[in-house]
């Protein structure tokens, strides 16, 4: 059986391996340099405490039930991406009473959204029928 052989220019395979290796390199850092710079704008806001859209409001039934007495306390609370009050805990009450009235009136208030930044845990002190 006769034996064929091929002849190759290994050498523009040779010269043209590198370019397609720097091209493809080159195109990955561009894609991964354009998302992190995405993200670089978005830290910056996610950065700054969210802004208050609604302020709270404290429910009817509570300011009827403690409209003759100075309600006043510190309440944590945990604001989504939404702006929405999540999660709401009692840290100080006076009087110790009126910590249902300070936890419904922290839960109304509403912030505006930050899409991509996450919760946002602060404490806010709050004064009942001022």
């Amino acid at each position: 059986m006769p034996r064929r052989i091929f002849s190759a220019n290994f050498s523009t395979v040779r010269h043209s391996l590198p370019r397609l290796l720097s091209l493809w390199i080159q195109l990955f850092l561009v894609a991964f340099g354009a998302l992190s710079t995405s993200g670089q704008g978005n830290q910056k806001a996610c950065r700054k405490p969210p802004e208050i859209a609604t302020q709270p409001k404290t429910p009817q039934e509570y300011r009827e039930k403690w409209k003759k007495v100075h309600v006043q306390g510190r309440v944590a609370i945990t604001i989504d991406e939404n702006g929405q009050v999540s999660e709401a805990k009692l840290l100080e009450a006076s009087p110790k009473e009126a910590a249902d009235a300070l936890l419904a009136t922290a839960k109304t208030a509403k912030f505006k959204p930050r899409p991509g930044c996450g919760v946002f845990k602060t404490e806010i002190n709050f004064t009942v029928n001022e």
